[in-house]
């Protein structure tokens, strides 16, 4: 971060998951992030890649997403929520800070942010206020190749 906090030096892999915390319309879980930022690559297709993935008990799994997080967090960026399902297990949800901060990095970037905030914004708005299990099903009918085999998981 800059000295005078104006202005975030992200990565693709940042920037994409802080636009979509920026366009959603809900606080998104973890499950969800990982779905949406699927989603936003695979609309890309094949132009350019975000992330690439592994097999998960949700789905896709991207590679190094608990880093890119972590990285947002600790510069103040956004803020992890951690709490606990009615289950007992825990759930991460995230917050952006500092709501500004996102409308300057895009002024800051070149064309080719702005091109991929427009796709970010418009899968979030197609699917972001999905419920996760439609979701879920959704990216497991359009290629069920990063799903393990589970019969029984929790989001």
């Amino acid at each position: 971060m800059s000295s005078s906090n104006d202005i975030v030096d992200l990565n693709a892999e940042s920037f994409s998951i802080l636009s979509i915390l920026h366009h959603s319309k809900m606080n998104i879980n973890k499950s969800k992030l990982k779905l949406l930022l699927y989603l936003c690559d695979e609309e890309l297709d094949n132009k350019f890649t975000i992330f690439s993935y592994e097999k998960g008990v949700v789905g896709p799994e991207p590679v190094g997403l608990k880093k890119y997080l972590t990285e947002l967090s600790n510069k103040n960026v956004i803020q992890i929520n951690n709490r606990l399902t009615f289950g007992g297990n825990k759930k991460q949800d995230y917050d952006i800070i500092n709501k500004n901060l996102r409308n300057k990095i895009i002024k800051y970037n070149n064309g080719d942010v702005k091109k991929l905030d427009s796709i970010i914004k418009d899968i979030c708005y197609e699917y972001s206020e999905i419920p996760l299990s439609n979701l879920i099903e959704m990216v497991k009918n359009k290629n069920n190749k990063y799903f393990k085999n589970n019969t029984h998981f929790w989001y």
